[in-house]
């Protein structure tokens, strides 16, 4: 089967995924933020489906927006926003969603403040919850607000800003302090031998082993800044681990990253060939059905080995 074929099959199988409602969820009826973010972003990215039936999906899912601008993790929730908010920014910038609701998204995520942000919890967690080792001046963003920052919602909040920083009326100065500072968190973060683990590097003095999908959504994240170390060891340890994965879902995103990062050097190039090999390989060789963001992560990360990658951020 061509790649081609393969990654239409695949968006079919996703398309048939859809809940009563016409969304995406995880595996149930309870429609959520991210797999239909991650279903639209690679639906829209192939001709399998009519920019009418896509433009429904992507009505539904701004419906859900909250009137703060940011999104639920799942549809109907009527607590906080939470870190899906980057995703579904960056899918309507895709799909040509309405431009004011993508403003107040972006605004939210700007103006959003994890504890580290405030003073008290500044000195708290250098006095006494000191058993996780990182700097709290250093912040990113949280699954929820007032929580404390971690890896994967800082990354994708981070190339929501990146990507689509243009949308904002503010001082681009505001905007570049913003993701100066979630970068520097990401890079406070990173685990002793490389890459990225959910939130910390050390606890209890014990260094955390890094997980692939933190690392390679961190990697896409923080394309502007391969030349710092912490992001150097974690594409070495990405290329080496992520090709023993039997994940089809950890594979795609190391192969998403890897793709976006393959200029930083031409050994990255065979890397991602290699790589989307395997993804066939472990598609191909599956039995069970995959969820929905299993199926499009797997789209998209196919899509990115061609130079369409829709989480690359600007160099």
């Amino acid at each position: 089967m061509g790649l081609t074929t393969l990654r239409n099959s695949l968006a079919e199988r996703l398309w048939r995924q859809r809940t009563d409602g016409g969304a995406w969820g995880y595996g149930t009826k309870q429609e959520a933020t991210e797999p239909t973010s991650l279903a639209l972003l690679a639906l829209g990215a192939c001709a399998t489906r009519s920019s009418q039936e896509l433009g429904g999906v992507v009505a539904r899912l701004e419906s859900w927006q909250k009137r703060d601008g940011s999104w639920p993790a799942f549809a109907g929730d009527d607590g906080e926003g939470s870190w899906a908010t980057a995703l579904a920014a960056i899918t309507l910038a895709q799909l040509g969603g309405d431009s004011g609701r993508l403003t107040r998204a972006l605004e939210w995520l700007l103006s959003a403040r994890c504890r580290e942000a405030n003073w008290f919890w500044r000195w708290k967690l250098r006095a006494f919850d000191n058993k996780a080792q990182f700097d709290p001046a250093k912040f990113g963003w949280g699954w929820i607000p007032d929580t404390v920052s971690w890896v994967i919602p800082t990354a994708f909040a981070l190339i929501a800003l990146q990507q689509l920083a243009s949308w904002l009326d503010r001082d681009r100065r505001q905007v570049d302090a913003r993701i100066s500072l979630g970068t520097a968190m990401l890079l406070d973060r990173a685990c002793v031998g490389g890459g990225w683990n959910a939130g910390n590097k050390v606890v209890y003095q014990v260094p955390l082993q890094p997980h692939i999908d933190a690392t390679a959504i961190a990697l896409l994240a923080m394309r502007r800044y391969l030349g710092e170390r912490q992001a150097r060891q974690a594409l070495q340890w990405l290329a080496v681990v992520a090709p023993r994965c039997a994940s089809p879902y950890s594979v795609g995103w190391a192969l998403l990253s890897l793709a976006a990062c393959r200029r930083a050097s031409a050994g990255f190039s065979d890397s991602v060939a290699r790589m989307s090999d395997q993804l066939t390989a472990l598609l191909a060789g599956a039995k069970a059905p995959f969820d929905a963001c299993t199926l499009a992560v797997c789209c998209l990360a196919f899509d990115a080995t061609e130079g369409r990658n829709v989480f690359e951020v600007p160099s």
